[in-house]
C-alpha cells in the first residue's frame, strides 16, 4: 500500500480519534497505536499507581459487580473470602460488598440485589478500621466507584463487570485498583480473590506496557469470537474490502473497523482501527452506531423484567434503565385490583 502509506494511515486514525492495530499477512501485530494501548488498557490511564502483588489475609476489599459470575470469573463460593456466606447470592445477582480479605473475625459489609433493583443507584458505605469506605453502582451513566479517603476508582462499563479496589490492611493504601485492560492481563476480580497475582500499574514510566503487543500473535492478543471471525474474513477478502462494526474485544464493546490490503508489497495485511465508548461519544455517528448495539444486546442488570413482563411488554420499545422501570411498574401495577 506504498501509494497511501502506513503512515498516512495512522495520520487519519489520530485525527479521527481511533487506536491503531496493523496485522501481517502472517497475522502477526506489526504494529499497535499509543492510543490503542490506552483504549485496550495495555497502558494503563489515570493518575493512581500500585505496585504487583496479591491480596493478602488481613488486606481490605472494595467490591461492586452488576452480574456476578459473568464478566468476572467469579465462582460461586468466592466471597466466602470476605466472609460472606449468604446462600441466597446467585450467578447474576448485583453485588456491593466491603470486607476483610479472609479474616474470620471481621464482619463484611454488603448488599445483594436479584430479580430488581429499586434505584438507578446502588450505594454501600462501611467504617473499617477507622477508614470510611465508600462503592456504589450507577446504572444510568455505566459507571462504578470505589471511594477511598475521597479519592475516587472509577470503573465504565457497557454490559457488565466485576470492579474491585484493594487496600493494604496493614497501611491502609491502595495496594489495587481494576482499569481497563483486565481481561489482557487475567486480573478478573474471581481470579484475584483465589489467590492470583496482579501486576503493577504506572510505575514509573507510563508508557511501559503491561504486556507485549508488536510480535505477538492477533489470535492469541485480541480475544473475542466474533471479532475473530471478522478478521479471519477480512484476511480472506479482496484488496480494499474494509467492514465497520461493533464488536466486542475482551468482553468490551469497541466500534471496530477493519481494511484489507492486499497489493503484494510489505504493507499488506489487515489495518484494524477502534475506538471505545468514551471515544465514540466524541463523534456523533460513531457514537450512536455503539449505543445502538448495546441496547439491542446488552444484559439489563439495572432493572430486570420479570419474565412475564417482558413478554407483556415486549413491543414497548425502549431498554434503558429508566425505561426499564417505566416497564416493570407497569407491570406490577396492572396486577392490583385499583385503576391506573
Amino acid at each position: 500500500m506504498k501509494s497511501i502509506g502506513a503512515d498516512t494511515l495512522k495520520t487519519i486514525a489520530n485525527g479521527m480519534n481511533q487506536g491503531y492495530i496493523y496485522v501481517d499477512e502472517e497475522g502477526i501485530i506489526g504494529e499497535f497505536s499509543e492510543l490503542a494501548k490506552e483504549i485496550l488498557g495495555i497502558i494503563p490511564g489515570g493518575n493512581h499507581s500500585h505496585k504487583a502483588g496479591t491480596i493478602e489475609p488481613g488486606d481490605i476489599v472494595i467490591f461492586a459487580d452488576n452480574d456476578l459470575g459473568n464478566d468476572d470469573m467469579m465462582r460461586a463460593d468466592d466471597l466466602c473470602c470476605l466472609n460472606i456466606k449468604d446462600k441466597g447470592i446467585s450467578p447474576g445477582d448485583i453485588v456491593l460488598a466491603i470486607g476483610k480479605y479472609r479474616d474470620e473475625s471481621a464482619k463484611p459489609a454488603y448488599k445483594s440485589f436479584g430479580s430488581y433493583v429499586p434505584e438507578p443507584v446502588l450505594s454501600l458505605n462501611s467504617k473499617v478500621d477507622g477508614m470510611e469506605l465508600s462503592v456504589s453502582i450507577d446504572f444510568e451513566n455505566k459507571i462504578m466507584r470505589a471511594v477511598v479517603g475521597g479519592e475516587e476508582y472509577c470503573m465504565d462499563y457497557l454490559e457488565n463487570v466485576g470492579h474491585i479496589v484493594v487496600l493494604d490492611g496493614e497501611t491502609g493504601a491502595v495496594k489495587f485498583f481494576q482499569a481497563k485492560g483486565y481481561g489482557f492481563r487475567g486480573e478478573e476480580a474471581g481470579e484475584l480473590l483465589r489467590g492470583k497475582s496482579f501486576l503493577g500499574k504506572n510505575l514509573p514510566d507510563r508508557n511501559n506496557e503491561l504486556m507485549p503487543t508488536v510480535g505477538m500473535s492477533a489470535r492469541r492478543l485480541l480475544d473475542g469470537e466474533e471479532f475473530q471471525a471478522e478478521l479471519r474474513a477480512a484476511f480472506d477478502s479482496e484488496d480494499g474490502t474494509n467492514v465497520e462494526k461493533p464488536l466486542e474485544i475482551y468482553h468490551r464493546w469497541m466500534l471496530v473497523k477493519m481494511v484489507r490490503v492486499r497489493k503484494n508489497s510489505e504493507d499488506d495485511g489487515v489495518y484494524i482501527f477502534i475506538q471505545d465508548r468514551e471515544l465514540a461519544e466524541c463523534t456523533v455517528s460513531s457514537g450512536s452506531v455503539l449505543t445502538e448495539k448495546i441496547e439491542r444486546t446488552a444484559r439489563r442488570t439495572a432493572y430486570r423484567d420479570d419474565k412475564e413482563a417482558g413478554g407483556l411488554m415486549k413491543n414497548i420499545i425502549g431498554n434503558s434503565a429508566k425505561m426499564q422501570k417505566v416497564k416493570q411498574l407497569a407491570y406490577k401495577a396492572a396486577h392490583t385490583r385499583f385503576n391506573v
